[in-house]
């Protein structure tokens, strides 16, 4: 990992709903799957989530928006466009 990125993590914080905020580097991301409702059909896909260090999937906005474009780019690939 570059120092640009190592200064970006050790500032950025994430929200823990049991432990409050969390520094970045006490969370990991692991894959998992997820079903999401996209025009009423259940698109199932492996997902990257971002961890706490209790167990608890935590809101990351980058990961969050590409598993969201991943699941619309499965519907579209399975009925056409939205």
């Amino acid at each position: 990992m570059n120092k640009k990125k190592e200064k970006y993590l050790a500032r950025k914080k994430y929200v823990c709903e049991k432990c409050g905020p969390v520094p970045a580097e006490r969370t990991t991301t692991e894959e998992r799957r997820e079903t999401f409702s996209v025009r009423g059909a259940p698109i199932s896909l492996l997902t990257k989530v971002r961890v706490c260090s209790c167990g608890r999937a935590i809101y990351d906005r980058n990961l969050d928006s590409r598993n969201i474009d991943a699941a619309y780019d499965l519907y579209r690939a399975q009925f056409g466009p939205l």
